[in-house]
């Protein structure tokens, strides 16, 4: 017993003995490859681009036709622009409502949509003005900052990192842009609406930005399931979109209809139209374009948040905005 031989331990029971102590380097990690993007990715931010330049080169035509609204001080505003713009996004939403079911969503969930159509609501409304307000280059550089603040709030709401060229393209999108609009943040220029400055249109409209970028990540926390997670169904992109606009729109519908009471639909709308020189012909031919053009512009928009999130989406503004600064110069200066 006391003069036992050593046992001598297998090869792999030795390996495993020394492993702490000389642990071999784990191979390096392989970056991932690259995924392709699909056809209907790039055709929906094609679609994007250009329908969001196109948008406020028509409501600027309706602006100067006098059917936005905003020349009498005395009259508020009946914001025309958030009501189309919603009648465009409920229509793109409501044709997927009504031709699929309606998804079963939590109360938790349906929670999460109210409050993200309350942001919408405020943010378009806020835009709005401050664009009636302020002219066509601040209004570009000033609305172009949301995607700063949603790159922001993906960052510390979403815990969401972002790759480094993710945050050189909204650096340099901004520099470009206020490198551009440099003259009209030095110098006080009246807007096109009588303002004799554009500071409360620009408040206005900052804080407009701020929180169409609420919205953004609101809307994306909800698709990638946020609001509830241990909900059965998630929301459909498309269903969210027809939520938002139709919520929107009968508010902005019910608030026209109570403004029409009070003050008269000949003051409210008539005059306003009459003063600015503008005809109703014009106004009628040009109107449903606006519609047809902010329906396809919130699909482009909900098919990209679907797929590349808030942030890329938010990028594609500072193109829209660079391409509606040099059309807006040509067109109506």
């Amino acid at each position: 017993i006391f003069f036992r031989p050593p046992r001598i331990m297998p090869p792999h029971k030795r390996d495993e003995l020394t492993l702490p102590l000389t642990r071999a380097k784990s191979p390096a990690k392989q970056p991932a490859p690259a995924q392709a993007v699909s056809a209907s990715v790039v055709f929906a931010v094609g679609l994007y681009v250009v329908t969001g330049i196109i948008q406020p080169l028509i409501v600027d035509f309706l602006k100067y036709q006098g059917f936005m609204g905003g020349q009498d001080p005395a009259l508020p505003l009946t914001h025309m622009g958030v009501l189309l713009n919603t009648l465009g996004m409920s229509c793109v939403g409501g044709a997927y409502l009504v031709s699929n079911p309606w998804p079963k969503l939590t109360w938790r969930q349906y929670r999460a949509v109210g409050i993200a159509c309350l942001v919408d609501l405020m943010a378009q409304q806020m835009v709005m003005f401050g664009q009636l307000k302020v002219g066509g280059g601040l209004y570009v550089l000033l609305y172009s900052s949301s995607m700063v603040w949603t790159a922001v709030l993906a960052q510390f709401v979403l815990k969401r990192e972002l790759h480094y060229q993710q945050w050189m393209a909204v650096m340099e999108v901004m520099a470009g842009l206020v490198m551009s609009n440099l003259g009209l943040m030095l110098f006080d220029q009246g807007s096109s609406s009588g303002s004799s400055s554009p500071l409360m249109g620009s408040v206005v409209l900052l804080t407009g930005a701020m929180g169409a970028a609420t919205y953004f990540i609101s809307c994306e926390w909800i698709l990638a399931g946020g609001a509830d997670k241990s909900a059965p169904n998630a929301v459909p992109h498309m269903a969210l979109a027809g939520m938002t606009g139709l919520s929107s729109m009968l508010i902005t519908a019910i608030y026209n209809v109570g403004l029409a009471v009070a003050y008269g639909p000949s003051r409210l709308y008539a005059a306003p139209v009459a003063a600015a020189g503008g005809t109703w012909s014009h106004i009628a031919a040009v109107a449903p374009l606006l519609v047809l053009n902010n329906g396809l512009h919130a699909w482009s928009y909900f098919s990209m948040l679907n797929s590349i999130g808030a942030v890329s989406a938010g990028i594609m503004k500072g193109i829209r905005a660079a391409a509606v600064f040099v059309l807006s110069a040509t067109i109506y200066c």
